[in-house]
């Protein structure tokens, strides 16, 4: 079995609380300015209530894929859509999250 390494870039964005982690400066800046990121279907599948969250975590794999090299023969990754996970503060010393995978 041969192990592959996948590089890509990281950048990120802060203000105050809110940390942004994306692929590209330009893109970690404008979702923290207020993109549109949670008005993609993608988005909403993947975390379909983002509302009142106070961690959000989304991954977009056709995008990543275009960042990365020897992903295209992987029928199980081509198989992926995206995946989101949201932690909500449910009670005191109380919290929840999810996580879901979207498959095309």
């Amino acid at each position: 079995m041969s192990k592959k390494t996948v590089r890509m870039p990281i950048a990120k964005a802060k203000d105050g609380d809110t940390l942004v982690v994306a692929t590209s400066q330009e893109y970690a800046d404008a979702v923290l300015k207020g993109g549109n990121l949670g008005g993609t279907e993608a988005f909403k599948q993947a975390i379909p209530d983002a509302e009142g969250a106070v961690m959000l975590g989304y991954v977009d794999f056709p995008a990543v894929k275009s960042l990365t090299r020897g992903m295209g023969d992987d029928q199980d990754y081509n198989a992926l859509r995206s995946a989101g996970i949201a932690s909500r503060i449910t009670g005191d010393g109380e919290a929840e999250f999810t996580l879901r995978v979207v498959v095309k």
